[in-house]
């Protein structure tokens, strides 16, 4: 972690990562996360989650 700071009762992690494992330890987070940025992380996690509501379809 490279970085953690509390605002309006909310923690805000920042970290440097590569690779697929930051997408899985995301991902394990459930609904207990939102990325905020940088933009092509947001689309890649939507793209993940559609891709995993797709299997449920």
């Amino acid at each position: 972690m490279n970085s953690k700071e509390e605002k309006d009762g909310k923690i805000i992690i920042t970290i440097d990562a590569i690779g697929d494992g930051v997408y899985m330890w995301l991902l394990s987070q459930g609904d207990n996360i939102k990325v905020i940025s940088p933009d092509s992380v947001k689309q890649e996690m939507k793209r993940r989650v559609q891709n995993m509501m797709n299997l449920y379809q």
